[in-house]
């Protein structure tokens, strides 16, 4: 692949119906660290927090926490940019996990090649609103939300209640706000990783 171009990638939380996906927009030459803070930011975690993997092709890159405050010797990794590692094709698919209090896989897809290189990371789309650590990774979310479809009345209210402690609105899954997602893309800067 020769220069650097513009990446449309389609980020989805693994297995879980209604998907819960973004379309994020970035520099083929982001590094695997910046990333994944994107993929928090477009999917609204608080970060940075989580150890993170990223499987592409037969390799794996793991990382910790750079900014684990109990850690005070964790050094930023050295930059390992994202398009080396592909092919540039549209089509071209890899994993991430998140791990913090649970793990989240997402499968991740180059979705198409755009204008637009030297910007910043941008959400362009999305649907599904991200839960908190408190789920317990994609089988427990998964679970959740199935029962909020097809439950019994009795059911539905206990999820409810174990939602409202996590959340502060009933309908907190079905939302997703663009605005939001990349106010928080904007904010990155303060994590001094670019």
């Amino acid at each position: 692949m020769g220069e650097p171009q513009r990446w449309l990638c389609t980020v989805a939380l693994y297995g879980i119906v209604p998907r819960i996906w973004r379309a994020i927009e970035i520099d083929s030459d982001i590094s695997l660290h910046d990333f994944n803070l994107v993929i928090q930011a477009a999917f609204g975690w608080e970060f940075p927090a989580g150890d993170y993997d990223f499987y592409i092709g037969d390799k794996h890159f793991k990382e910790r926490n750079l900014y684990d405050s109990d850690d005070e010797d964790r050094k930023r990794p050295e930059p390992i940019p994202l398009y080396p590692l592909l092919e540039g094709l549209p089509g071209q698919r890899f994993r991430y996990v998140r791990t913090d209090e649970a793990s989240w896989e997402y499968t991740i897809e180059l979705s198409a090649i755009i204008g637009g290189y030297g910007s910043s990371a941008r959400c362009a789309d999305g649907e599904g609103a991200m839960p908190t650590d408190e789920f317990g990774g994609n089988s427990e979310y998964g679970r959740f939300l199935i029962g909020q479809q097809d439950a019994s009345a009795s059911l539905r209210d206990w999820y409810k209640e174990w939602a409202d402690e996590a959340k502060d609105s009933p309908v907190w899954f079905n939302s997703f706000d663009l605005s939001a997602a990349n106010e928080l893309l904007l904010n990155l800067g303060e994590f001094e990783f670019i």
